[in-house]
């Protein structure tokens, strides 16, 4: 259907139903009040109620009408009262569930942050000024502009991406009718982002490996993952079964997944494939990095922190070294200069992050498809470095203040 239309029942006048552009629709009650404005009164859409429970309720409706009253009007009042005690944390509600969001990329990640940040949901201490409790109508410049202040004091990096996905959000909420400006229009970023240049060096990377030991599951195997494919975080923990074809050993990430909005074919060395033969096959459902199936791990930040305290103590353990925190991206970054120290063509090592060349998409899917041996290759000597790294042999043990990170 490629315009709005209204269907009129044929058998009570007044009682019409309305399809949108998307299909959607909608039963209406219509009528003129006294001073003969012609009023819509929303009934409910088509499904989410029968046609004939509609009928029965526009009856009622349009014979409130005819005796004087104005049931549109009426309505409209009580919807703007409860739009103005509408909370943050209820509009956030409705939010998670519209097209809007279910449609970006990492929606469920975005999801786990705007609740963690914005509402405090999920926290045992707070140590910043959250806005679910604030009236949707009533946020201001100011409230946000504190709540990306003390957020900062602790996380300017998250207090940048929480800005942006409320701003997002609250855009959401001016075409939805529900304000009728967007309060974080204007409001600054937290601090300016420095590009990152962290990677662990060969002298980090057993005690990275050692570490993940102690994080638990599925944890510490998602974080080996990382650092054997070289793949985003939230491609990682959003792998399923049904993408990992286990006789060819590759791992396909659908286009819908990946930022670069391409499919990604990844090789996946022995050692990754061990990591995911080991995971639990659970009835539930197809997320392989998961507690029970169904949904894959959001909140990452406690085993984040349980793994940098691990991480720090085999580094102190083993020198007098300075430890520089790390975040999952920068094993991103590690696998690439690995890719980097040990040889690799620079465009394999490119098709394997998936990063976006340019150019004809045509053209880099054969490319992707022509290099698999290639990028085969390139896993499987990055895993078997590892391998060598951190083998209990003293043989392999490297000095850590002999390497610079």
């Amino acid at each position: 259907m490629n315009v709005e239309c209204l269907k009129w029942d044929e058998e009570l006048r007044g009682f019409a139903c309305r399809f949108t552009k998307g299909g959607v629709a909608t039963y209406f009650a219509i009528y003129r009040n006294a001073y003969g404005k012609q009023q819509r009164y929303k009934i409910d859409r088509a499904d989410f109620i029968s046609a004939k429970v509609a009928r029965e309720r526009a009856l009622q409706v349009l014979g409130d009408a005819s005796r004087g009253q104005d049931p549109a009007a009426d309505q409209k009042t009580v919807r703007k009262a409860k739009r103005e005690a509408e909370t943050i944390r209820e509009a956030l509600d409705v939010y998670f569930h519209s097209e809007a969001h279910l449609s970006r990329k990492a929606a469920s990640a975005i999801e786990a942050q705007l609740r963690r940040d914005i509402v405090g949901e999920g926290k045992r201490v707070v140590d910043h000024f959250t806005l679910g409790e604030i009236r949707l109508h009533e946020l201001s410049s100011d409230d946000i502009r504190h709540f990306r202040d003390t957020k900062a004091a602790n996380a300017s990096v998250a207090a940048n991406r929480s800005l942006s996905y409320l701003s997002a959000f609250l855009s959401w909420c001016v075409e939805d009718g529900r304000v009728p400006s967007n309060a974080a229009m204007g409001v600054k970023k937290a601090a300016k982002e420095k590009p990152r240049d962290r990677y662990l060096s060969n002298a980090e990377i057993p005690a990275f490996w050692n570490a993940c030991e102690g994080v638990g599951e599925p944890y510490g195997e998602l974080f080996r993952f990382l650092l054997l494919t070289g793949q985003r975080l939230s491609e990682a923990t959003g792998i399923t079964w049904d993408e990992i074809d286990l006789v060819e050993k590759i791992w396909r990430i659908p286009a819908r997944r990946t930022k670069t909005n391409v499919e990604t074919i990844i090789p996946l060395s022995r050692q990754a494939m061990s990591i995911l033969e080991a995971r639990p096959r659970f009835s539930a459902g197809p997320h392989i990095f998961s507690s029970d199936g169904r949904f894959p791990i959001l909140n990452h930040s406690r085993a984040r922190a349980q793994l940098a305290k691990a991480f720090t103590k085999e580094i102190e353990t083993a020198s007098e070294c300075k430890v520089e925190p790390f975040t999952p991206h920068d094993l991103r970054r590690t696998a690439r200069t690995g890719f980097a120290q040990l040889g690799v063509d620079r465009d394999v090592a490119e098709q394997i992050l998936n990063h976006s060349p340019g150019g004809n998409r045509i053209a880099q899917t054969y490319d992707r498809h022509h290099r698999i041996p290639e990028m085969r290759r390139a896993l499987q000597r990055w895993a078997d470095r590892i391998d060598t790294l951190t083998r209990p042999h003293s043989e392999n043990v490297v000095s850590i203040k002999a390497v610079s990170t």
